[in-house]
C-alpha cells in the first residue's frame, strides 16, 4: 500500500521498479517504448525524449493517486446516442446531373487517375 494514498502499489515485474521511481526512464525503457510504437528514433531523440517521457509518467502517478472509488468506468468523455431516422425512398439523382461536374466521364462513369499498379 502507498502510505501517501492509501491506494495499493501496482505490482512490478521481479526485479523492476516503475520508471517515475527513478525520475527519468533509462535509455532502454525509452527504446522499447518507441520500438512498440513502430517508431525510429536517433541516440539523440531518444535522450530528447526521456525527460518527457518521465513527465507523462509522471502524470499517471498522480493519476494513480485518485480516488476513484464510486466512479463509473467509462469509454468515452460523453454519451453518443444513436440517431435514427427513418429509412425512405426518394426520387433518384439523374445519372447525367451527377456526372455533369466530373472533369473527365468514360461511358456513363467518374474517370479517376489509376492509383494501383497492376500486380503480375
Amino acid at each position: 500500500m502507498s502510505a501517501a494514498h492509501g491506494h495499493p502499489s501496482p505490482t512490478a515485474p521481479t526485479g523492476a521498479t516503475p520508471p517515475a521511481a527513478h525520475g527519468t526512464p533509462d535509455r532502454a525503457v525509452v527504446a522499447r517504448t518507441a520500438a512498440l510504437a513502430r517508431l525510429a528514433l536517433s541516440d539523440a531523440e531518444l535522450d530528447a525524449v526521456a525527460p518527457q517521457f518521465a513527465r507523462i509518467l509522471g502524470s499517471f502517478e498522480a493519476l494513480r493517486g485518485l480516488d476513484t472509488s464510486g466512479v463509473e468506468p467509462m469509454t468515452r468523455p460523453i454519451e453518443l446516442a444513436m440517431i435514427m431516422r427513418q429509412d425512405v425512398p426518394g426520387d433518384c439523382l439523374d445519372p447525367q446531373a451527377a456526372l455533369a461536374p466530373a472533369p473527365k466521364q468514360v461511358n456513363g462513369f467518374f474517370a479517376v487517375p489509376k492509383t494501383l499498379e497492376a500486380e503480375g
